[in-house]
């Protein structure tokens, strides 16, 4: 594991790495679902916790790392990002200005953890405007990973497409039923 995250080392817990060890060799081996992988985790972690050998501290630096991965899975679905300085470049603007139209919901933006500096996907810009559709999902499920997650999700309704997929296209229908289904979430989320 890796010490920069303030995980634990290998020489504290050393029978928890040959078990992890053997999770994975098992995963490689038998092709195991995630979900039998995960579960078999979670119940590790549960013993730990009630034999106490795992504090909090222990359990939080696993989430972190979960949250990592999870949002290193999303970033490859984002595709490229910008920096606040690329958007301030692109739109003719200050960073300030950049700052200030994401904290009115202007522009979509994320920040990953264990990163530094908001992430403004590419795709939400056509030329120096952004879509007019990303401020109505920010304002409806808010801004960051509640928009990314609803628009990157495979949707039985679409044929397995996301809205993503549809809604880059520009049609109108398209983001007209998006927005119908954002403000249903939106209201199921509050």
């Amino acid at each position: 594991m890796d010490d920069r995250l303030g995980l634990v080392t290998q020489s504290a817990l050393p029978r928890q790495y040959e078990e992890a060890d053997l999770l994975k060799r098992m995963a490689k081996t038998f092709s195991a679902p995630r979900s039998v992988l995960t579960i078999a985790l979670r119940d590790v972690i549960v013993e730990e916790i009630e034999r106490g050998v795992w504090g909090t501290a222990d359990v939080e630096n696993v989430l972190r790392l979960d949250g990592v991965v999870q949002s290193r899975r999303l970033m490859s679905e984002v595709g490229e990002t910008f920096t606040s300085s690329q958007v301030a470049s692109r739109m003719g603007v200050s960073r300030q200005a950049v700052n200030e139209a994401k904290k009115r919901g202007a522009l979509l933006a994320f920040v990953l953890p264990l990163g530094r500096g908001d992430r403004y996907p590419v795709w939400q810009f056509e030329g120096e405007q952004v879509r007019p559709w990303i401020r109505q999902l920010i304002e409806l499920l808010g801004n960051g990973f509640p928009v990314l997650s609803f628009l990157m999700a495979s949707r039985a309704s679409l044929d397995n497409h996301r809205y993503w997929d549809r809604a880059l296209s520009g049609e109108p229908l398209v983001i007209e039923q998006m927005i119908a289904q954002a403000k249903r979430a939106g209201d199921a989320a509050v």
